[in-house]
C-alpha cells in the first residue's frame, strides 16, 4: 500500500540523526560484506578484511543475497534471496544483530536495498506479486526499520537499486520478470517482459525518468548496477532467451545525454558467459568497472572512459566483485577470493552472489 509518499519521506527525512564515527579498524583498513555457505549448510554474513579474509561472521536464517552499507551508521543490512522475506541489520565491525525485519504478508524482497545518504531510510527492491508490479519498500532506519511505506518501482520484477552521486535519486533496475512466491524461482511472464531503468526522486517518490531497451531485447532482463563519477550507470542483465542469440549482456546509461549504449564484448568472451552477468561494480580511483559472469568463470574488466575492455580474470564461478586498490576483489562459489595481487581460497565456504565494500 502506497501511504502518503510525499509526506513519509520528507517528515522521514527531516528527522535529525546522530552521526556515529566508524571504527578505527574500518578508517584504517576498510573491509567488505558478503555471504556464503559453509560445508554444514549453515549461511552466514561474512565480514572480510581488505585482502579478504574472515573477520566476523553471523549465521543466518535462510540463504543471503545482497548487503546495503551506510557509513554515516555503521549499519549493514542483508538482504534474503529471492522469494525471501527476512532482512538482518547488523554493525559488520562487531557482528551484533539489531534488528530482523519483513516485509509485509503481500510482499516479499527482491534481494536489494540501499539508504538514503544519512542512513536515515532504507529503500529495498519488492515484489507486490498479487498487483503484479515491483515496489520500493521505505524503512526507518532510526526506528528499528519500520516499515513507513512504499513508491512504485516503474516495472515488474526490481532488483538492484543505487543512489545516485548526489543522493536525491534512486536508480532501479526492473528486470521485467514477473514471479510469485507460490512458484518460487519460475518466471511467468518469459514472452512479455518489459524491462526498464527507472530514476525516483528520494524526496518526492516521482519516477523522473525510465529507458528501455529495444523491443527486439526485451528479454534481457537488466539486473544489477553501479555507477560512476560521471553519474554513467552502468548495468549487467541477463538474456531470458535461446541459449545460443546473440544479444548484448551489459550496458551503460549517461544521465546527461540520456542514452543507453552496449557494451561491445569479443564474440569468444560473450560466448563464454552463457548469457549472465551476476555482478557489476566500478572502481572510480581506478577508471574501470567490473562485469562478473560466472557460468562462464570469468570476470571482464572495462575503462570507464572509452568503454573498451582492458582484460578479463579467469575465475571458477566468481560472481561476487567489488573495487580494491587499482582493481577488484572477486569471490566465487567454489571458495576462492581473487585480488589485484593474489588469490586465495577460504577452506569450509562457498561464496554467494555478491559482495559490498564498508
Amino acid at each position: 500500500m502506497e501511504i502518503n509518499r510525499r509526506t513519509v519521506l520528507k517528515s522521514a527525512l527531516s528527522i535529525p540523526i546522530a552521526i556515529s564515527s566508524l571504527s578505527a579498524w574500518a578508517e584504517t583498513n576498510g573491509g567488505y560484506v558478503t555471504t556464503g555457505r559453509a560445508d554444514d549448510g549453515q549461511y552466514y554474513a561474512y565480514t572480510l578484511d581488505r585482502l579478504g579474509a574472515v573477520i566476523k561472521r553471523i549465521a543466518l536464517q535462510d540463504r543471503g543475497h545482497g548487503v546495503a552499507f551506510n557509513k554515516a551508521t555503521n549499519k549493514a543490512i542483508l538482504f534474503a534471496r529471492r522469494p525471501g522475506r527476512y532482512a538482518l541489520a547488523f554493525n559488520p565491525f562487531n557482528s551484533i544483530k539489531t534488528s530482523l525485519f519483513q516485509p509485509p504478508e503481500n510482499r516479499h524482497f527482491y534481494g536489494h536495498g540501499v539508504f538514503s545518504a544519512d542512513g536515515a531510510l532504507l529503500f529495498a527492491t519488492e515484489n507486490d506479486f498479487k498487483g503484479e508490479r515491483g515496489v520500493i519498500g521505505v524503512y526507518n532506519a532510526r526506528n528499528n526499520f519500520q516499515r513507513l511505506g512504499e513508491l512504485n518501482s516503474g516495472g515488474i520484477g526490481p532488483h538492484e537499486i543505487i543512489s545516485s552521486n548526489d543522493g536525491k535519486t534512486l536508480i532501479v533496475a526492473n528486470g521485467g520478470i514477473a514471479t510469485h512466491p507460490d512458484y518460487p524461482r519460475e518466471k511467468l511472464n518469459l514472452s512479455d517482459m518489459h524491462p526498464n531503468l527507472s530514476f525516483i526522486k528520494i524526496d518526492s517518490g516521482d519516477i523522473t525518468h525510465s529507458v528501455s531497451l529495444p523491443k527486439r531485447l526485451h528479454q534481457v532482463s537488466l539486473r544489477h548496477l553501479s555507477i560512476d563519477r560521471s553519474d554513467t550507470v552502468w548495468i549487467g542483465g541477463q538474456y531470458q532467451g535461446a541459449k545460443l542469440d546473440k544479444v548484448p549482456l551489459a550496458f551503460t546509461f549517461s544521465q546527461k545525454s540520456k542514452t543507453i549504449e552496449a557494451l561491445q564484448f569479443p564474440v569468444k568472451i560473450q560466448r563464454k558467459m552463457k548469457q549472465y552477468v551476476g555482478s557489476v561494480s566500478v572502481n572510480n580511483r581506478a577508471g574501470l568497472a567490473a562485469l562478473s559472469a560466472p557460468r562462464g568463470n570469468q570476470v571482464s574488466v572495462w575503462n570507464l572512459n572509452n568503454k573498451s575492455l582492458v582484460k578479463t580474470i579467469s575465475i571458477i564461478d566468481g560472481c561476487g566483485v567489488a573495487a580494491r586498490g587499482d582493481g577488484f576483489l572477486v569471490t566465487s562459489g567454489q571458495g576462492q577470493i581473487s585480488g589485484p595481487s593474489r588469490t586465495s581460497s577460504t577452506p569450509g565456504v562457498n561464496w554467494d552472489n555478491h559482495i559490498t565494500p564498508i
